[in-house]
């Protein structure tokens, strides 16, 4: 990624930042909730529901956003579940 090179980020961290304004990858799960694959199980559990607390619709719905506002956030909320039940099943999480 071009972005991350310029800006001597991460490719986590590019790909947060666009998560806000584009759709998500979702070939990779990780970087959907933006962590490293070594991150502990506490630390990924924390992430997947500090993601959907920030990205819920219902919270788009109350500062009064635009309805493709909120699909957005319903799926961004999707990809992000979607990639925490992924991590879950393999590390076989409960």
């Amino acid at each position: 990624m071009q972005v991350a090179e310029i800006f001597s980020l991460d490719r986590a961290s590019v790909r947060r930042a666009f998560g806000r304004y584009v759709r998500l990858p979702e070939d990779d799960p990780y970087e959907i909730l933006g962590a490293e694959p070594s991150a502990s199980d506490d630390e990924l559990k924390r992430r997947h529901r500090a993601l959907v607390a920030e990205n819920h619709p219902d919270r788009a719905l109350a500062r009064g956003l635009p309805p493709e506002a909120i699909r957005v956030a319903t799926s961004k909320l999707a990809a992000i579940n979607a990639a925490w039940d992924a991590i879950r099943a393999e590390r076989a999480l409960t």
